[in-house]
């Protein structure tokens, strides 16, 4: 009989059960907090491309021509990121894996279906900033912001101009914003035995190749500098991507006001061969502007890189013209041209594509 008094329901029993409800409610809502974000886009354009080979040259491999119609995949991607809170006050874990997929062929040119983009791991802590290490865009190329109103085809800043590295065996610290306003990134990349100097010696130390920032957000306003040493070339009208060290040291400022629809943008730089004895210099400037009125945007950039020694000259024109569909769905066209002057070789391509995120 004792037992089963037990057992039988009392008048604490409603409480008992609502009180269970609530906590696994809790923790389920808790759990939710921290599920990863899974995240992407889908960029796809049909273009007309009448190449020389330009952009070829500039990235220092023989110029070739090439006249066609082409369905490009725009670095349409997928990923998961997030974050967790931890046992410590304010410190949190980080984490991303981003993948490159081809919508136009399925794979790239090496037969692979993904290509490894941004991928980190790291801490976060509201009051000493974020470590984090991995696979990711340097410093240096995060400061181009939203200035290049065409990135990721064929009018992007990085056909024509250095610097938009991202690379493997990175570690930074980024310090929160100081005031909301003013932050600083600095990044160490571990060269693992490669020859980053020129000198005929391999590297092993901890920071032999550097990236560095410090960025300033309010309101209306985007400004940054920053500072790269033995960096990846990447892009040289003056031969530096011909050399055989291919490296760089780099300094970049960028200006962007945004206001009324209105919005105007400019990047300078100066790029320098590593390379000892070499006097190869890339002094490269862009300026862009963009209006939004409703659904619509049109915009227009400029770029030029006037190369030290060689006195060769590249320039990248494009216009082009967005229309919103939705809040993450935009149809878009534009026209674009690099330009060598001396070499004299011209890419014109002409576009019209779909850029849906999700």
């Amino acid at each position: 009989m004792a037992i089963m008094m037990n057992v039988l329901p009392s008048h604490d029993s409603p409480r008992l059960i609502l009180g269970l409800l609530l906590t696994g409610s809790a923790a389920i809502a808790s759990a939710a907090d921290y599920t990863p974000t899974f995240y992407g886009r889908f960029n796809v354009s049909v273009d007309n491309i009448n190449h020389d080979g330009a952009m070829q040259l500039i990235r220092g491999n023989a110029a070739t021509g090439n006249n066609e119609w082409q369905l490009s995949s725009n670095i349409s991607m997928i990923g998961i990121k997030g974050e967790m809170d931890l046992d410590v006050s304010n410190l949190q874990v980080i984490y991303q894996a981003e993948f490159e997929i081809h919508v136009d062929d399925g794979e790239n040119s090496d037969s692979n279906t993904f290509a490894q983009r941004n991928i980190f791991a790291g801490l976060s802590h509201k009051t000493f900033g974020t470590l984090k290490a991995g696979r990711f865009d340097t410093p240096l190329k995060k400061t181009e912001g939203k200035i290049d109103q065409f990135a990721d085809v064929q009018a992007d800043i990085d056909v024509l101009i250095g610097g938009q590295n991202r690379v493997s065996n990175i570690v930074q610290y980024s310090t929160p914003a100081m005031a909301d306003i003013v932050s600083v990134n600095v990044a160490v990349i571990e060269a693992e035995g490669d020859d980053v100097d020129g000198d005929g010696v391999p590297e092993t130390g901890f920071a032999d190749v550097i990236s560095s920032s410090l960025v300033v957000e309010y309101d209306w306003l985007y400004a940054a500098i920053a500072y790269e040493k033995n960096q990846n070339a990447r892009r040289s009208v003056d031969g530096i991507t011909l050399t055989a060290n291919e490296r760089v040291d780099s300094a970049r400022a960028v200006f962007k006001a945004t206001f009324a629809g209105f919005e105007g943008g400019i990047l300078l730089q100066q790029s320098k061969d590593t390379a000892p004895g070499s006097a190869l210099r890339d002094d490269s400037a862009m300026v862009s502007a963009a209006w939004s009125i409703e659904r619509f945007k049109v915009k227009v950039q400029l770029g030029q890189s006037d190369g030290h020694i060689s006195d060769e000259r590249g320039r990248l024109a494009a216009v082009g013209l967005d229309i919103r569909l939705g809040d993450k769905t935009t149809a878009y066209t534009y026209a674009s041209q690099l330009k060598l002057t001396e070499a004299d070789l011209k890419d014109t391509t002409y576009a019209i594509g779909l850029l849906h995120k999700f």
